[in-house]
């Protein structure tokens, strides 16, 4: 069950990996967008350091598909089995050891005579799924490269459109910071201006002046209203 869970773990990082990145973009939230970029940094060495170790491990590569054979369900057993005209992984001799009947998709499509205790080359398929595995791989092994380093691409366009989103981001935010302080300072200077700028004295005054313009330094007298029993 390591495998599949291991592919299950896979897809369900990569769907939140999505999410952050979409969530970060849309929002425009650079946490997220820095997550987004640190996940995707990390599954390229993620992928980098799985193909050196196939490669530095491919001695091992019958051991982890007899595990992985041996952990998939009957179906997808079948599955293979038919699309690889194969028949059990090491042949036909694994369901006889067992004392299992030969599953429906070990025979040939066109046989007519196909049951139980039916193990005729002329009918059954006689290799084994790990000789057709082994056979696939190394006959698709540009398929996979190309699958690879389509998605190594694929991650390299994400990791410099969230890095330029991110980077305009950061712009128009200080862009924003640089506005509001000026603002502020404005606001500070207006204030300070306001409250200690010294009152103004009035000016001296010039006894040549015109005769009908008022001393500035004598009040004007209040001027009250006549008596309202006051008769002309």
């Amino acid at each position: 069950m390591i495998f599949t869970y291991a592919m299950i773990s896979f897809s369900v990082l990569i769907f939140i990996t999505a999410m952050v990145g979409c969530i970060g973009s849309i929002r425009h939230s650079t946490c997220c967008l820095k997550a987004f970029l640190a996940m995707t940094l990390v599954f390229i060495f993620l992928q980098i350091g799985g193909v050196l170790f196939v490669y530095l491990q491919k001695n091992s590569i019958p051991t982890f598909l007899s595990s992985a054979w041996a952990e998939v369900n009957q179906e997808t057993r079948n599955l293979v089995q038919s699309e690889l005209y194969c028949c059990g992984f090491n042949g036909t001799q694994d369901y006889i050891s067992q004392g299992q009947d030969l599953d429906r998709s070990c025979y040939l499509a066109n046989a007519t005579n196909a049951g139980a205790g039916v193990t005729d080359s002329s009918v059954v398929y006689q290799t084994g799924c790990y000789d057709k595995l082994t056979s696939w791989l190394d006959t698709n092994t540009h398929v996979w490269g190309s699958v690879l380093g389509s998605l190594a691409l694929l991650e390299i366009a994400c990791i410099v459109t969230a890095g330029r989103v991110l980077t305009k981001i950061q712009i128009a935010q200080r862009i924003q910071n640089e506005d509001e302080e000026d603002e502020d300072e404005e606001e500070e200077d207006y204030e300070l201006t306001r409250t200690h700028t010294p009152k103004s004295d009035p000016p001296p005054y010039d006894p040549f002046q015109d005769p009908f313009t008022p001393d500035p330094r004598i009040r004007p007298m209040r001027q009250r209203p006549p008596p309202k029993n006051m008769r002309f």
